[in-house]
């Protein structure tokens, strides 16, 4: 969080009850308005800015409401049970 806040990016800390990203999503849209809310996911530690910003001007589309970011798995990590 202090990396965000230093970055100037608005980071809470949601409850930890909540089960999934979804969930935190909704806290922090009840408590902070805005246009877009953007969840990142600590277990993709490859998500690039570029990927960012792309899922960005994609919100910002008239109408759309909801977007999510995929990429190509590499053919290793398909059926990696190791998670």
């Amino acid at each position: 969080m202090r990396f965000c806040e230093q970055q100037g990016f608005i980071a809470r800390m949601t409850s930890a009850s909540h089960r999934s990203g979804t969930e935190r999503v909704h806290e922090i849209s009840t408590a902070i308005p805005a246009d877009v809310y953007l969840n990142v996911q600590g277990d993709e530690p490859l998500t690039r800015p570029e990927h960012i910003e792309s899922l960005i001007a994609v919100m910002q589309g008239a109408g759309v409401e909801v977007g999510t970011l995929k990429t190509v798995a590499a053919e290793v990590d398909i059926d990696n049970r190791a998670r």
